[in-house]
């Protein structure tokens, strides 16, 4: 093998690692995205549940805004969708 066949190889194991982590870094980032938006869904669930009970009604309804909301900031996005809700309650 010379000095060029190696540089190959060497070039190509290379690409193959660089092609296996960028896969698993987007499955687990998909894998992320869809666990934060079906928690969060969850979440606008359970506490629409409880402020129904306690005759508030927030308006926070389960639509491909509220779900991408979700998924894209997590937590953040649950709280946001919260507070624009009680502040038009205001």
């Amino acid at each position: 093998m010379n000095n060029e066949q190696f540089m190959l190889c060497l070039l190509f194991l290379a690409g193959v690692v660089l092609v296996i982590i960028l896969f698993k870094s987007k499955i687990e980032f998909f894998i992320n995205m869809v666990l934060r938006m079906m928690m969060g869904t969850i979440g606008v669930c359970v506490v629409n549940s409880i402020f129904l009970a306690q005759g508030m009604e927030t308006g926070i309804g389960i639509n491909p805004v509220t779900l991408s909301l979700l998924a894209f900031l997590g937590l953040p996005g649950f709280i946001l969708l919260y507070g624009i809700a009680f502040y038009q309650l205001i």
